[in-house]
């Protein structure tokens, strides 16, 4: 086995890193070409990218993409909610991609945010301080049954909001998956901004992210715009992305109650439980809500919960300890401004310090 301390992006990686995706056991598409490739070159960040892999015999078998971001190497397409954990065909792969963050990291300040695996084994280095913080948490839920069993454990008032859109003659939804997405992707984005200036808030789609979904999905993303019309009125949208066997429900859209046609049908929660359906389906075994502990995906009745880790790697050095201190100030603005969306009060959390 061997590794190799940050790669140039070159034919070859991108080769082996499509074969890995492909045969990870639980790849997500954060982690896909198609996703981090389209990001960078959205931002214009081609010649920042770098890559630890790690590779046995000629295989490879674990790989994580990087930009420069001041003094910190981060993983690269660094949105609010992407999962930036390694990529590995199973989880033996990350020990030997940990390591060779660490190596590095002696030199240079590291910043891992919304890892979904703590380092929780033995670390194997010298003068570095590693620090893990539990962030925050998603929800999926695991199909045990089939979607009609799962519909009856749900509570009775969703599953009346459910059978009331059921019944709405006027409510029709439309499922637009892969290229045809992007059909509809400007649509989605309008509702998407419309329900977020309902809140004064911005939302999560500037133009430069939309010319980004737009490259991602021509590329190859497996992405999907589910959209309910009311009277041919396009009224609520939600955005799902698949990869391997799970369904990550992204963003959604929807006219706020004062201009909604119908304002006394839930779409939303009609949109969500088609989703959740289509994923069922096609066999797949996860539909994850994503990252975030809003109160209505209690109502779905999640049966896994992920904690989500930041964990910083830094040098014991006057730089590092610079760097740990900037980076938590924007750890902590960060978590406060989405507690505020979220409608929560959790908390950031110091899980483990380790000083090597």
């Amino acid at each position: 086995m061997k590794s190799s301390l940050l790669l140039s992006y070159s034919d070859r990686i991108l080769s082996d890193w499509k074969q890995l995706y492909k045969s990870a056991e639980n790849p997500h598409f954060f982690q896909s070409p198609e996703w981090v490739l389209s990001w960078v070159q959205q931002k214009g960040h081609q010649k920042r990218l770098k890559f630890l892999a790690h590779y046995e015999g000629q295989d490879l078998a674990a790989l994580i993409p990087l930009t420069q971001s001041g003094v910190w190497l981060r993983p690269a397409a660094a949105g609010p909610s992407d999962y930036l954990s390694p990529l590995a065909i199973n989880n033996s792969g990350f020990q030997p991609i940990t390591n060779q963050m660490l190596e590095v990291a002696k030199h240079q300040p590291f910043l891992l945010p919304r890892q979904l695996q703590p380092i929780t084994q033995h670390i194997d280095a010298e003068h570095l301080k590693v620090t893990q913080y539990q962030e925050d948490q998603s929800y999926q839920v695991q199909f045990i049954g089939n979607y009609q069993s799962y519909l009856e454990g749900l509570s009775k008032s969703l599953r009346y909001d459910l059978k009331k859109a059921e019944k709405c003659e006027a409510l029709q939804i439309k499922n637009y998956r892969g290229l045809k997405s992007l059909e509809v992707l400007d649509l989605f984005v309008d509702l998407h901004r419309a329900r977020w200036r309902s809140r004064k808030q911005p939302g999560a789609f500037t133009n430069s992210r939309v010319q980004f979904h737009k490259r991602a999905i021509s590329q190859g993303l497996d992405a999907e715009i589910n959209v309910a019309y009311f009277h041919q009125v396009p009224i609520s949208a939600i955005y799902v992305l698949y990869s391997g066997k799970t369904a990550y429900f992204y963003q959604s859209g929807t006219l706020p109650a004062k201009l909604s046609p119908c304002p006394s049908v839930s779409c939303g929660s009609a949109l969500i439980a088609n989703a959740i359906h289509r994923t069922s389906e096609e066999g797949l075994s996860t539909f994850d809500f994503m990252r975030g502990c809003e109160p209505y995906k209690m109502r779905w009745k999640p049966n896994q919960t992920t904690s989500i880790y930041t964990v910083l790697m830094t040098p014991r050095s006057r730089l590092g300890e610079l760097s740990e201190f900037i980076s938590l100030r924007a750890l902590y603005a960060e978590k406060l401004i989405r507690n505020r969306l979220e409608g929560t009060a959790t908390a950031l959390q110091a899980v483990t310090t380790i000083y090597l």
